[in-house]
């Protein structure tokens, strides 16, 4: 994933309708979409279609790209984490997108045997749409994120500093570091007043923990650590816990 697209994304609330995505920059969004790196290297329950918006009920962008998974927890962060991952390559191509989780779809409702689940609304932005300047993004201080010793990379930026500017349903940031003797373990942190109903937010914070997770990685793969992922469960708790070294 491209390291600098956690600078230049944001989620785009409007859209440019005189832009137009051509037939090229189509073809390259399906032909990535075939490819993304998968939470789990054996997992396989996504799939996707790319439709014109007026097909769903989304109000943003040209076309939404619908998203069918399974509805286990570990599905919706593999979810999270693959589309996470469309998401930076789309910014790289100039193409504005957001996560819109309350779209419906009027007939596809399953696809490939998987039940819809959540759209990616895109269109083509002009360049001075993105993100001018990252640190003015509304995010939770390094503090409320992160607790425990820093991990600095090659840069001398601090893993939190990058990672918490991650994307999250409603920016509700559900998470929470701590990190301890080349060990690092991520939790969920659910916000407790949001616009989703109560019922629905497990669903997003999984997803959110998944997109969480791939921002992570990429950190880490770009200053230079090893690491490894583990998937930690305990008396209802549920955590990630990654071992990390420096190459």
């Amino acid at each position: 994933m491209n390291y600098e697209m956690m600078f230049k994304r944001k989620s785009f609330r409007r859209f440019n309708p005189e832009l137009s995505l051509t037939s090229e920059e189509l073809v390259s969004v399906e032909s990535y979409l075939l490819h993304m790196t998968r939470f789990l290297s054996d997992d396989q329950s996504l799939q996707y279609k790319i439709v014109q918006r007026e097909q769903t009920t989304c109000k943003r962008g040209e076309y939404c790209i619908l998203i069918y998974s399974e509805q286990s927890r570990l599905a919706l962060m593999n979810l999270g984490y693959v589309i996470e991952q469309l998401d930076f390559y789309l910014a790289s191509l100039g193409i504005g997108a957001c996560w819109y989780g309350m779209g419906k779809v009027e007939s596809m409702h399953r696809h490939e045997g998987l039940p819809f689940s959540i759209m990616l609304a895109i269109g083509k932005a002009e360049p001075q749409a993105f993100r001018k300047d990252y640190k003015k993004a509304k995010r939770k201080s390094d503090e409320e994120l992160w607790e425990g010793e820093a991990i600095y990379g090659i840069d001398g930026m601090t893993c939190v500093s990058y990672i918490k500017y991650a994307p999250s349903t409603c920016n509700s940031q559900p998470w929470y570091f701590k990190a301890d003797k080349n060990q690092l373990t991520v939790h969920i942190k659910p916000k407790e007043k949001m616009l989703v109903p109560k019922e629905k937010r497990p669903f997003y914070n999984y997803i959110d923990l998944g997109i969480q997770l791939i921002c992570l990685e990429t950190w880490f793969d770009h200053h230079g650590f090893n690491y490894e992922r583990r998937i930690m469960e305990e008396s209802n708790q549920f955590w990630v816990k990654y071992l990390y070294s420096r190459f």
